[in-house]
């Protein structure tokens, strides 16, 4: 298996003026599925229930066009099935982005599925999925089903607004609301054994009702009722957002994955301080480096108000760069030196990382 690259890595400078900046971090899996690294992904079985607000057709040629639907049996593009190919397609191609498994190509499952005359995207159990993850010559084989429901309400809404002449009175809106939610689980299968060895089922919506501050993220809002019913959002975009939150946690859950975390640096008055600042707005790490050494060594005043701060920016460069125990060392000192939870908490920061590197080795040399 190809080896990748566990140390922390910068992906973003200094933005402007302040001293935040991103580092992309090497995260290990939830579950430790080594030796494991050929997998297939079946079809998920995926069903979807509706309960949408309609404009009732309130003229002769709105019947007329009703009735010639049904009669025809025209169904509403809006009432299309999200299948489920699409949400094995999502996971398949995460995981192909994330690199850490070989993922066999659908076209190559689809032929064994035909071959043995089973369907895809089929309910079956865990000894057909042996017998299929032998013929597709794979090592585990990842099945799903789930659901989503998409429900439109509405209600009536007082709105401030001011006027041309800048005074305010109220006005009432209608408020169409798409409520979307989203059932997702998914097992995986050792062909070797037969043993289910992760799964996980996943709960999302597209809405928050917990407390007054829950908000709706899909609606249209309009003075017209027909109006606001009219511009409600599309669900497929809601349901394709809300399948993509589930198959990025999968991948996390099954496989290692970076993650963007946020640090900072310290300022400081002494000119070494200064320097270092403008030479990481650059990406210039040693010099950068170089100039919190000669703080430490400047015996000056000023210099010395800033002893602890050239000493944690030192702390977080060694940390950068993969050195753990040096980092940890200098962390350390700082909380020694000043007494502040801060740099306690840049310890221990790094001891958990040193575990996640010992669980990273683990997962990616089996």
């Amino acid at each position: 298996m190809k080896r990748i690259t566990i140390l922390i890595s910068l992906c973003a400078l200094i933005f402007s003026c302040s001293t935040t900046y991103s580092v992309k971090l090497l995260k290990p899996a939830e579950i430790n599925l080594a030796p494991i690294n050929k997998i297939a992904v079946m079809d998920f079985h995926f069903k979807g229930g509706w309960d949408y607000e309609k404009k009732k057709p309130n003229t002769i040629k709105d019947v007329a066009v009703e009735i010639l639907k049904k009669h025809l049996g025209v169904k509403e593009k809006e009432k299309q099935h999200y299948p489920g190919q699409a949400v094995s397609g999502r996971l398949i191609a995460d995981l192909v982005q994330n690199g850490h498994y070989t993922v066999l190509e659908r076209s190559q499952l689809r032929k064994i599925m035909q071959e043995q005359k089973l369907s895809l995207s089929g309910a079956i159990d865990e000894n057909q999925a042996v017998q299929i993850g032998k013929l597709a010559g794979v090592e585990a084989l990842i099945l799903g089903s789930g659901s989503y429901t998409i429900k439109d309400i509405g209600k009536w809404e007082e709105h401030k607004i001011k006027d041309e002449n800048d005074q305010e009175r109220i006005v009432k809106k209608y408020k169409a609301i798409r409520k979307v939610d989203v059932q997702i689980n998914y097992r995986i299968v050792n062909v070797t054994t037969g043993e289910i060895i992760a799964s996980r089922n996943f709960d999302w919506s597209n809405y928050n009702e917990s407390g007054s501050t829950g908000r709706y993220s899909d609606f249209a809002l309009d003075s017209i009722k027909a109006n606001a019913i009219q511009n409600i959002p599309a669900w497929r975009p809601i349901v394709d957002r809300l399948v993509g939150k589930t198959t990025t946690q999968i991948v996390k859950q099954i496989a290692p994955h970076y993650v963007v975390r946020k640090k900072k640096i310290e300022n400081g008055k002494s000119p070494g301080m200064k320097a270092a600042i403008k030479y990481v707005k650059r990406n210039m790490w040693d010099d950068a480096k170089q100039s919190w050494e000669m703080v430490l060594q400047d015996r000056s005043e000023k210099a010395a108000k800033d002893h602890v701060s050239a000493r944690y920016n030192l702390g977080v460069y060694y940390e950068i760069h993969g050195d753990l125990d040096r980092a940890e060392q200098l962390y350390d000192k700082c909380f020694k030196k000043s007494g502040k939870d801060k740099y306690l908490n840049a310890k221990a920061a790094v001891q958990r990382r040193r575990i996640e590197l010992q669980k990273l080795e683990e997962q990616m040399n089996e």
